[in-house]
């Protein structure tokens, strides 16, 4: 007999001792802590785990870690505590949040208790032209589309400082002076430059053979930029004098220039 369900019962009579078969009656058997009979209900709940009823103090609360070895009754427990915790946590999250409030087309309204819907946010992204942020370092930038192409533009303070002098002062000929490109690739985020972000104002003048009457004829000059090199267009004047078998060139340009880059 298997010593864990029960416990036979040896009997003397006349000195002898008697042992009970199998199939002994149950109020011939004894039990005790180590020996208990289970009924048919309780077995048929031991054969079918999902009719078993668990039993724990709701009163308490247990948020301790989850182990193995733990019994049913505990384990349920401490998953009743948490899920009672993460509810109130998503509730207490939830409380004065879009869920929670109406909504609005409107832009100018305040009122506590309204949030923006998608049309006001439609408004909002219009007015930007669907432009975007971004920002790299301490610098900003504002993206948008120009046609098909994609247009990345630095925000930020419009001041010009002076960052370079080019001088042409050594240089007499004037088809050398006519477009000076200047390397920009040492600027920090010279990728990312416009011509817009360049102010070049020129600083002095060559001249040959050029009387007062020619002094205001050089015109403004202008500037490019693309991939790390400006390029500046320079404003050339000449004039071939000839009188009688005398010829004599007028030249005059800018022979140098101060760069600013905001």
């Amino acid at each position: 007999m298997d010593q864990y369900v029960t416990k036979e019962i040896m009997v003397e009579k006349k000195g002898r001792k008697y042992r009970f078969p199998f199939g002994v009656e149950a109020q011939n058997v004894e039990t005790d802590e180590m020996h208990q009979f289970v009924s048919a209900l309780e077995k048929k709940k031991l054969e079918n785990p999902k009719e078993l009823v668990v039993e724990f103090d709701d009163r308490k609360e247990d948020l301790s870690e989850m182990e193995s070895d733990t019994t049913l009754g505990k384990l349920m427990n401490q998953i009743r505590s948490w899920i009672k915790k993460l509810s109130n946590t998503v509730e207490h999250l939830s409380l004065g949040t879009a869920s929670k409030c109406n909504t609005t087309e409107a832009l100018d309204v305040t009122e506590e208790g309204y949030v923006s819907d998608a049309r006001a946010l439609k408004i909002v992204n219009d007015k930007f032209g669907s432009m975007s942020f971004e920002r790299q370092d301490e610098d900003i930038y504002a993206v948008y589309k120009v046609g098909a192409d994609t247009v990345r533009k630095k925000l930020g303070n419009d001041e010009f400082v002076p960052w370079k002098t080019v001088d042409l002062k050594g240089v007499t000929d004037r088809n050398r002076v006519q477009f000076i490109e200047v390397d920009c690739r040492e600027l920090s985020g010279y990728e990312d430059c416009e011509a817009g972000d360049f102010l070049v104002v020129p600083s002095s003048v060559y001249q040959k053979n050029v009387g007062m009457e020619c002094e205001k004829i050089i015109d403004r000059i202008t500037w490019s930029y693309d991939g790390g090199k400006l390029r500046i267009q320079n404003s050339v004047f000449f004039q071939n004098n000839t009188s009688g078998e005398d010829s004599q060139y007028a030249e005059m340009w800018y022979s140098s220039f101060d760069i600013y880059k905001r």
